[in-house]
């Protein structure tokens, strides 16, 4: 799994999708895994709704 923890909401504009798709995957599966850390939870749930904003942002503009 590649390291996707690090990194602002402004530096995953410039990704590709593949990229914000593969970062959204591992770290859900990471949420699963380490939901017994509740400030790691939170941190990451943040960044799946960063990714996802994102995804969607590109969706719309597409239509």
């Amino acid at each position: 799994m590649a390291d996707w923890l690090h990194f602002t909401e402004e530096s995953v504009k410039a990704w590709p999708m593949a990229s914000l798709l593969d970062a959204k995957r591992d770290i859900s599966r990471k949420l699963v895994t380490e939901a017994r850390y509740e400030s790691n939870v939170a941190d990451m749930r943040h960044k799946v709704s960063v990714l996802t904003a994102e995804i969607q942002r590109r969706k719309h503009e597409r239509a």
